[in-house]
């Protein structure tokens, strides 16, 4: 069974949160609100299937878990 959008972090975000996307089109691209990438605060993969309870970087909310003002900050070097 596939997870819900409920269960999955706060921060995924995909179009489809955006726009009035018709079923069966093309799958959605998911992105970490936090890194705003492809990719998690964990470096793991930012998807429906991956940000789920339990992973070290899943948030419930994002009340206190401020976004990155800088996308630089996003990905230290």
């Amino acid at each position: 069974m596939e997870p819900t959008r409920a269960t999955a972090c706060a921060f995924l975000r995909t179009k489809h949160d955006y726009y009035a996307i018709h079923e069966g089109s093309r799958p959605p691209i998911w992105w970490c609100g936090r890194t705003l990438g492809s990719f998690g605060p964990d470096d793991e993969i930012a998807d429906l299937e991956s940000c789920q309870p339990g992973r070290t970087c899943h948030c419930e909310t994002i009340a206190g878990n401020a976004l990155p003002m800088d996308p630089q900050e996003a990905h230290p070097d």
